[in-house]
């Protein structure tokens, strides 16, 4: 059966009163912090993080927003980047999962990373709403640098094949041990080659697998 954990609600919170917060990148609100539609989850040994989504004060030039919630501490926070970071767009609608690449750093907490493909922009308030984010070609890598999950990096790699550029509402999922992506569902630009493939959504019997 399916129950919340109140006393776990209620540490994490409470958390947020204390400034627990503040080892990431200052104190933040609970609104801040937990605030978002159109993101992602996933987990990495005792640690949720949630990644990207809708949000009313989102900027041009806004970095993805990461909230990790770390269940071993009873923490939820804003983590801090590495000095070398790369400094990806916000965005929304996008998909993620699990990864176990060999070509990432492996100086990381954990062995695993996040890969984050597609999505397009997540300001509500702008005319701008729905540009699509190139992140398919160019794959977005997070790693968490401290097991608290204060502090992470994201990483960009290049991917080659038959795949477009843009691809937002998009679902994946790893496979062989991590070292496989499926990429299905969502949506492609009309402007796309790879558009043709999906026109007709009652005929779109195909995935992509991304090989990392």
């Amino acid at each position: 059966d399916f129950c919340y954990d109140h006393r776990l609600r209620r540490s994490l919170l409470m958390s947020l009163q204390n400034g627990a917060e503040g080892k990431g990148s200052g104190n933040q609100s609970g609104t801040e912090l937990l605030c978002m539609s159109g993101h992602t989850s996933e987990t990495l040994g005792p640690l949720v993080i949630q990644i990207g989504g809708m949000r009313n004060s989102l900027q041009p030039d806004d970095i993805v927003h990461v909230t990790v919630i770390n269940l071993q501490n009873c923490q939820i926070l804003r983590p801090a980047l590495t000095e070398d970071s790369l400094k990806p767009l916000q965005r929304m609608r996008h998909a993620s999962c699990v990864v176990t690449p060999n070509s990432l750093p492996q100086d990381a907490a954990f062995p695993g990373a996040i890969l984050v493909l597609g999505g397009h922009d997540a300001n509500t308030r702008a005319s701008r709403l729905g540009t699509p984010r190139p992140a398919m070609r160019r794959l977005m890598f997070l790693q968490v640098t401290k097991d608290d999950g204060s502090q992470i990096r994201w990483i960009e790699r290049q991917a080659f094949g038959t795949i477009p550029e843009y691809m937002y509402n998009l679902a994946c999922a790893s496979f062989a041990d991590g070292k496989k992506v499926c990429v299905f569902g969502g949506d492609i630009p009309t402007s796309e080659e790879e558009y043709e493939r999906i026109q007709d959504r009652t005929c779109c019997s195909f995935v992509y697998v991304l090989e990392l």
